[in-house]
Formats: structure tokens, C-alpha cells, sequence
């Protein structure tokens, strides 16, 4: 990933034992600068074409 502002999501989480995560998750990620990485778990079976928006649950991480 690149700081470029771009949304990303991931689906098909699964959990310990290879299970399907319940109820299905995604997770949106932002590289939001080269030191921010902005995550959201989001309650949704699958992304979509989206884009997509994070919504209020959304976490930053600095290096």
C-alpha cells in the first residue's frame, strides 16, 4: 500500500480452525501518510465494487 488516499477493503475473514468469521466482517485499511494506517471492521458479507467509507468504529495507528 501507498499514502495515495485510496479506501481498501478485505473480505472473507476467517477465524481460528480456518471458520468463517460470524457474522461476516470486512475490513476497510487507508494508508492515510507514509506514517497512518487507518483500519475499520465493518458487519458486511462482502465488499462490493464500492468505494468505500469508513464510518464512526474507524481506528488510526502511527509508526
Amino acid at each position: 500500500m501507498t499514502a495515495d488516499d485510496q479506501v481498501y477493503c478485505y473480505d472473507s475473514m476467517f477465524g481460528i480452525g480456518g471458520y468463517a468469521v460470524s457474522p461476516a466482517q470486512i475490513i476497510l485499511v487507508q494508508l492515510t501518510t507514509e506514517a497512518t494506517l487507518r483500519i475499520e471492521k465493518i458487519d458486511a458479507a462482502e465488499c462490493g465494487a464500492g468505494p468505500w467509507a469508513f464510518q464512526a468504529n474507524l481506528a488510526d495507528f502511527e509508526r
